[in-house]
């Protein structure tokens, strides 16, 4: 794996409240894989790149968002929110920002020129553009 691979970045889309990252070198995820193969040319190379926000990470960081509110307005976890560089936002605020954008990103409601699916969630959004081993 080349040394990109060893380097992921993270940041949080406000608009959003997606956590968004990674690059075309490293596997975000435990749903990624690793490329193995000397033969297929993919060894070291990640087989399923998805830099960007996996809706995995996005339905786990909101599971985890409500639990904290949930802990904290029960006096049990003393931390209502988390600081920012230049802002503080509180779990409940970041928790909304996900549900309320959640579908409109996620949800392929209907078939078009980029899928031929329609009622199912998108894997992947905000992804880059990926750059591919040669």
């Amino acid at each position: 794996m080349s040394s990109d691979g060893f380097t992921i970045r993270l940041s949080v889309n406000e608009d959003t409240g997606f956590i968004v990252g990674g690059n075309s070198f490293n596997c975000l995820t435990w749903m990624d894989k690793m490329g193995s193969s000397g033969r297929a040319g993919n060894k070291g190379f990640p087989a399923t790149p998805r830099a960007g926000a996996p809706i995995e990470l996005t339905a786990l960081l909101y599971h985890n968002l409500v639990e904290y509110n949930k802990l904290n307005k029960e006096g049990h976890f003393s931390f209502s929110g988390v600081k920012f560089e230049t802002h503080d936002i509180t779990y409940e605020y970041w928790a909304k920002r996900i549900q309320d954008n959640f579908e409109n990103y996620y949800y392929i409601d209907e078939k078009s020129d980029k899928t031929k699916y329609e009622h199912i969630y998108k894997d992947l959004v905000f992804s880059p553009s990926v750059l591919y081993y040669e």
